[in-house]
């Protein structure tokens, strides 16, 4: 019996807003897929599981069913109620406390702008109490005035008098626009060769889709914000950054276009141990694809530059290697044919339906 072939597909919709734009310093057979802003904000209420902008019995009980089970449907920064990195019983009983109480849940207000005028940025983040300090801090690395009166205005004695705040500039190496956003704020007690503070964390979440072959490289200069209550943090903690993401930096595409250049088409091919990843991008739509499949002679990357234009029996342009691949341009979809093992090969037909792209596997032998 042949081996049995995985497919797992997996369509993302981008809008037509998101225009592929080129870059000079990367090869010309790259798309990129810009962000559609340049800064992004949020406000959490700690404690507030089901973001319902309160905490009552409904969130204790989810607070309940995570201690129990370690299972939650979301950001579990949110039980962390006293922000020592540790969700445990102390984190409970203020819970408990609050709802009990009826008291006011503390708000953390999140932010992350592109810097438009720095062109370097220190490694090290501060704990900021008033004005001054912002002001101050801010003029290590932004040259322009008026970028710094809009934090100072942002972040003003209002502000101060209820929050202190986290600023920690960051080096955002991929990508034009914001595309890192702020989960949480935890903080950590080191050991006493490094001081008497604690360790502020803040937890940064990318909205990559994995592929460096998306993003060019821009070393965008961020700029992470993040309010909390007085109580929360102090001056002269350390802050540091949590991203545990990694982009592939090693993925580069191959382009494919229509006899009529209306529509063109992206490929990009990875093996990891005995698996192959296959990936689509059409650039008119900016839709993304991904098939699946086991690692065989001719599956690994089964497409390759080289391939000669023909016309089939029903008239349509096939453009093919010839022995590990075909692509059928049709005015409503593509019929992209690969090899994956033997004589077996794997049918995708590609259908255009608006500004969606529907998409139909199966392995057939020849």
């Amino acid at each position: 019996m042949k081996n049995m072939i995985l497919s797992v597909l997996l369509s993302i919709v981008m809008t037509e807003s998101a225009v592929p734009q080129s870059d000079a310093s990367v090869p010309s057979n790259m798309v990129f897929v810009p962000s559609s802003s340049k800064s992004w904000s949020k406000t959490a209420i700690s404690g507030d599981a089901n973001h319902d902008n309160t905490v009552n019995i409904a969130d204790a009980i989810l607070l309940q069913q995570y201690m129990s089970s370690g299972e939650f449907d979301g950001n579990v920064s949110c039980f962390d109620i006293n922000s020592d990195g540790i969700i445990d019983s102390f984190d409970m009983i203020l819970m408990r406390q609050a709802i009990i109480n009826q008291e006011e849940p503390a708000q953390h207000t999140y932010a992350v702008d592109i810097l438009n005028s720095s062109e370097s940025i220190p490694e090290d983040g501060k704990v900021l109490t008033n004005v001054t300090e912002v002001s101050e801090y801010l003029s290590e690395f932004i040259p322009d005035t008026a970028e710094i009166q809009t934090y100072l205005e942002k972040y003003n004695d209002d502000f101060f008098e209820n929050n202190n705040l986290i600023l920690m500039p960051f080096n955002q190496k991929y990508g034009r626009g914001v595309f890192y956003n702020v989960s949480g704020v935890s903080k950590i007690r080191p050991k006493k060769t490094r001081g008497l503070n604690d360790d502020v964390f803040i937890s940064l979440e990318a909205e990559y889709n994995a592929y460096r072959v998306l993003y060019p490289v821009t070393d965008t200069k961020l700029l992470i914000q993040a309010g909390v209550p007085k109580n929360e943090v102090n001056s002269g903690e350390n802050v540091f950054i949590y991203d545990s993401y990694e982009i592939k930096t090693n993925m580069e595409a191959i382009s494919y276009t229509s006899p009529d250049k209306s529509r063109e088409i992206y490929v990009t091919q990875e093996t990891t141990d005995n698996l192959s990843d296959i990936r689509f991008f059409l650039k008119t739509n900016k839709i993304s694809y991904k098939a699946l499949t086991f690692l065989t002679a001719y599956g690994d990357k089964p497409f390759t530059e080289d391939g000669e234009w023909s016309v089939n029996a029903d008239g349509n342009d096939v453009f093919s290697n010839g022995t590990t691949y075909s692509m059928t341009w049709y005015d409503d979809h593509i019929a992209v044919n690969h090899k994956v093992q033997g004589d077996e090969w794997e049918y995708i037909s590609v259908d255009f339906n608006g500004e969606e792209i529907i998409y139909k596997s199966y392995i057939k032998s020849n």
